[in-house]
């Protein structure tokens, strides 16, 4: 093959333009789907079908969901045990209305935002209790937790927290001695 100057060219140089030109068309290809894909994703974007469909007579964010409300501040109970900790109560100190609450101190890196999964096992008698304490806000607070309080009795009870930390055993404990 030659080539307008009269130079031959092998037929394998054309091949690999060939191939460069097939796999930048099939990379643009990809681009411009994955573009596709992510408009089609992004909330409120509008093919133009949907967007004919649109009445004018609705108000500018009409159908977007409305923000949820606050939710209310998780109240400190007065008795806290520490991180790690013990303490011996009076089970009449815990009582707040209908619960017994107790306060269990942890890093605000443990205590997250969400309720943590609770054991409260009761060494005397072999019970266990599932509960969920609930995070107070602000800063260095720990969480909330709520027992009922027929379930409490005088005796020793181990509380098994598992946090939020990001670790192999993330799991804290506190021991309350209820008189």
């Amino acid at each position: 093959m030659t080539d307008g100057n009269g130079e031959e060219r092998s037929a394998d140089s054309n091949a690999g333009w060939i191939g460069v030109v097939i796999a930048l068309v099939a990379i643009a290809a990809i681009g411009f789907w994955l573009v596709g894909q992510r408009d089609e994703a992004l909330p409120g974007s509008a093919t133009p079908e949907q967007s004919a469909d649109a009445t004018p007579s609705e108000p500018p964010g009409a159908g977007a969901p409305e923000p949820e409300p606050e939710p209310e501040a998780v109240k400190a109970p007065a008795v806290v045990i520490e991180d790690k900790g013990r303490l011996k109560v009076v089970l009449a100190s815990l009582q707040e209305g209908e619960v017994a609450a107790v306060g269990l101190a942890m890093p605000d890196d443990a205590r997250g935002d969400a309720p943590l999964e609770t054991r409260v096992i009761d060494a005397t008698r072999e019970r266990v209790i599932d509960l969920e304490a609930i995070p107070i806000s602000g800063e260095g607070a720990g969480v909330r937790l709520e027992i009922d309080p027929e379930w409490l009795e005088p005796g020793q009870y181990l509380i098994q927290v598992r946090t939020a930390e990001k670790s192999h055993f993330p799991v804290r404990r506190y021991v309350l001695e209820v008189e």
